[in-house]
């Protein structure tokens, strides 16, 4: 349960301590019905009667102060920093509050301001903490907390697309419980129809899952928060969601074969750029001018997801590779060199391939395989260009082959976790040349077969 700013005493009586004096009330001066005298439900009005008499005080015996705006200032940040248990802040505001109303002066700046944070800092969390206060709908809160993701994506802090996976997963548990229920009102009741409504939902039960466990991470933040009162009894149980193992969908030999053969112009650059480096469409839209070297026919960066996570967690996921590339790629890089100033590739329009923004992420790859499906009824997506990789390398063409077996994590772009690999050799930084060849020869050089030699009749 969060923590209270009022104290429920033996009593049955609210008190609060401000400024070295002791206020109370009881639950008749609240003029509550006598079922309503607990503390759970006598907390709201408490709390209502407590904040008109804090700032009844504070206009009385601070008007003549000299110092009157600076303490409420001060008291404001206090206030925001015993609630969300910061620790360090709290002593020194605490201190600071002390000097101010001896007289001191006022505009004298904390130890922990100067390094750690500016009054911009903190009138951005006052901001977004009076935001939460107010917000009291389901629609209201999730605005509030998709903003707070999506400001923390643009800070580095976590990736755009989990910032997206929020905001669409979340939409899930909106349109059940409705934009303009009250946050308050989902109980345990509301929670468990929740479960069965996903449970019961079409579509793939792995993502019904994941949008389940999005509300349940949304509605424990509620409740840190204290947006809601009281937390929901079976938020953590177990509900469980049964799916069918759906199995790892790649392209066969024959059908990156016969895509390869269709796609021409910028579509097929990003083809041959999915296969020889392992990329996503992801990777495709975030590889930099900087990270290809057309000279030594490289390319030499770490993977989006990779590199997303690292910034996020400060963990060093991943690992930054080296891809020797195949003729056929530096052929169409060089025909078709960047219109960007930052970013190798880009759609026809000059658009980055994946696109962010705080209502949406925009797939500008989708129409390929659009068009493919139209034309030929290949389904998938350019993801799927990578998953052949891997069980090309980690099977070979007849599926029993591991002769590049031990390099398939690696040419994935996944960090080994091997204990030799992480404890003493560390891991190798460039992709065996001989295992980006073996794509190359599997994929794109056409194999003729072998002409038989006539046998000479002997006399």
């Amino acid at each position: 349960m969060p923590k209270l700013k009022l104290t429920w005493d033996k009593q049955g009586r609210w008190k609060k301590e401000f400024r070295g004096v002791t206020y109370r009330i009881s639950c008749s001066a609240l003029h509550l019905p006598e079922s309503e005298w607990t503390k759970e439900k006598s907390y709201p009005s408490a709390l209502e009667w407590w904040n008109k008499k804090q700032a009844t005080i504070i206009l009385e015996h601070d008007a003549s102060h000299p110092n009157a705006r600076a303490i409420a200032e001060t008291e404001q940040r206090l206030d925001y920093a015993v609630r969300h248990s910061l620790t360090d802040e709290v002593k020194q505001l605490k201190q600071h509050l002390i000097e101010i109303k001896a007289g001191e002066d006022s505009s004298k700046m904390l130890p922990f301001e100067t390094k750690r944070m500016t009054s911009l800092v903190w009138a951005d969390r006052l901001k977004r903490d009076a935001q939460i206060i107010k917000a009291k709908t389901v629609g209201e809160v999730i605005s509030v907390r998709i903003s707070q993701l999506v400001t923390q994506a643009k800070a580095g802090l976590r990736s755009e697309a989990d910032a997206d996976n929020w905001k669409h997963c979340l939409s899930h548990f909106s349109d059940f419980a409705g934009e303009s229920t009250d946050i308050n009102s989902i109980s345990a009741k509301v929670w468990q129809n929740f479960y069965y409504h996903m449970l019961a939902k079409e579509g793939s039960m792995g993502y019904n899952q994941k949008c389940f466990n999005y509300a349940r991470r949304f509605m424990q933040w509620c409740f840190s928060s204290e947006i809601t009162d009281k937390a929901i009894r079976n938020l953590n149980d177990k509900f469980r969601f049964k799916g069918g193992d759906k199995g790892v969908n790649y392209f066969t030999v024959d059908e990156t074969k016969a895509i390869l053969k269709v796609v021409k112009g910028k579509v097929r650059l990003w083809v041959l750029l999915c296969l020889n480096c392992a990329y996503t469409q992801q990777d495709l839209s975030d590889l930099r001018i900087c990270e290809v070297d057309l000279k030594k026919g490289v390319i030499t960066r770490k993977r989006s997801k990779m590199k997303a996570t690292s910034e996020s967690t400060g963990k060093d996921k991943g690992v930054t590779l080296q891809y020797k590339l195949w003729d056929e790629t530096i052929e169409l890089l060089k025909k078709h060199p960047p219109t960007d100033s930052i970013y190798y590739l880009s759609t026809r329009k000059g658009h980055r391939l994946v696109e962010f923004s705080e209502k949406s992420r925009s797939d500008n790859t989708k129409f390929v395989f659009k068009q493919l499906y139209a034309k030929y009824k290949i389904e998938g997506s350019f993801g799927r260009f990578r998953k052949t990789v891997g069980k090309l390398l980690r099977y070979g063409v007849d599926g029993q082959s591991r002769r590049f077996y031990s390099v398939s994590q690696q040419y994935l772009g996944q960090k080994s976790q091997e204990i030799i690999d992480k404890h003493y050799a560390g891991q190798a930084e460039i992709v065996p040349h001989d295992a980006i060849e073996f794509i190359r020869q599997t994929l794109l050089v056409e194999q003729t077969p072998s002409k038989k030699t006539k046998k000479v009749k002997q006399d």
